[in-house]
């Protein structure tokens, strides 16, 4: 619910210092309130339909050889689903989560016919997402926000889409070039 709150009222550039500006905000976008808190409400339901498929999957037995694959989706999955999602995650970037979980049920799909290829992607996608966090981290300890390494995890989404589920398309070209190329502007 506070989630369709902040998407309602407080869209980007909204700054509220007086109750005269809150009754003005409020007033405004009253009626769109309960339509974006329905929308958000038919969205996190496919969210967790989705997530429990996927989670019922991860546990069962594991074959050895594909650990690192699982532990990737693993990773891939706690980076989506965490406590707080909902407030944190932009809405516009909720509303891709119904395809980066179907891209994961997919790749669950096909992992066991390509394990060699499988094993070395994620083996890449392990070690950019350790990079991502380690920037993160790093900028939470000193109080930053950056804008190019929040696009940055959310291409590196999109490059997990590219790899495996294709046929979901991505919503911006994205490759492991442009990934590079995204960390360094990070770098500047």
């Amino acid at each position: 619910m506070l989630s369709a709150v902040a998407a309602t009222f407080l869209g980007e550039g909204v700054t509220l210092r007086s109750e005269q500006a809150f009754s003005d905000q409020l007033n405004r976008y009253r009626s769109e309130f309960c339509q974006q808190a329905e929308q958000q409400a038919v969205l996190l339901g496919e969210i967790a339909k989705k997530y429990h498929s996927i989670q019922k999957q991860l546990s069962g037995s594991v074959n050895l050889q594909a650990v690192t694959i699982l532990a990737d989706i693993r990773q891939q999955l706690d980076g989506l689903v965490f406590k707080g999602f909902l407030i944190e995650v932009p809405f516009q970037q909720l509303q891709q989560y119904p395809r980066y979980l179907k891209g994961i049920e997919l790749r669950l799909e096909k992992y066991q016919r390509e394990l060699p290829r499988q094993r070395m992607l994620s083996e890449q996608l392990q070690q950019l997402t350790r990079q991502y966090r380690g920037q993160l981290e790093l900028d939470s300890k000193h109080n930053r926000y950056n804008d190019s390494l929040d696009e940055y995890r959310w291409m590196l989404e999109e490059y997990r889409i590219s790899l495996f589920a294709q046929q979901l398309g991505t919503r911006t070209t994205v490759s492991e070039k442009r990934l590079k190329q995204q960390w360094q502007q990070l770098e500047r």
